[in-house]
């Protein structure tokens, strides 16, 4: 039951991020993520703070709590994941609850997940293209500058 819960918010997540829907931020915007998830020493799986590829990763912020999705490197000691790592679906309900780790319960669900991050991914990279976002940041410069003398 529980894993045909998460299997759902998974699609969920997919298509609203696929519509824009969602507020995925990258993870190196949120100065604390390291003490959110480790809070707990939370390092099951062979999950370190020096595997997460920053750049790779990012989060969503829910009332009080986070979704994390993580591109983790693989150290090669364990064995269930490919050798390039592994993508990691984590929820923090609160300030109390612990970190979850979903993958515990969608372990078929891989392409699901890299889907997800090659959605954020596109996101991020429409988001900021140069030149537009260069264009975009000149103006911005100038009218603050005009708004200022008036």
């Amino acid at each position: 039951m529980i894993s045909e819960q998460i299997e759902f918010f998974l699609d969920e997540l997919v298509r609203k991020t696929d519509r824009n829907e969602l507020d995925w931020r990258p993870l190196a915007t949120l100065k604390e993520w390291d003490s959110i998830i480790w809070k707990n020493d939370y390092s099951k799986r062979g999950m370190r703070r020096e595997a997460v590829q920053i750049s790779k990763s990012f989060f969503l912020r829910s009332g009080e709590g986070y979704v994390f999705l993580l591109d983790i490197l693989n150290d090669n000691s364990d064995k269930s994941f490919a050798t390039e790592g592994r993508i990691a679906l984590l929820v923090k309900i609160d300030d109390v609850l612990p970190v979850d780790d979903l993958s515990d319960y969608y372990i078929e669900e891989y392409e699901k997940l890299l889907s997800l991050q090659t959605l954020i991914e596109k996101h991020f990279e429409q988001k900021y293209s140069y030149p537009n976002v260069l264009y975009d940041f000149l103006k911005q410069v100038i009218c603050d500058g005009k708004e200022k003398k008036d």
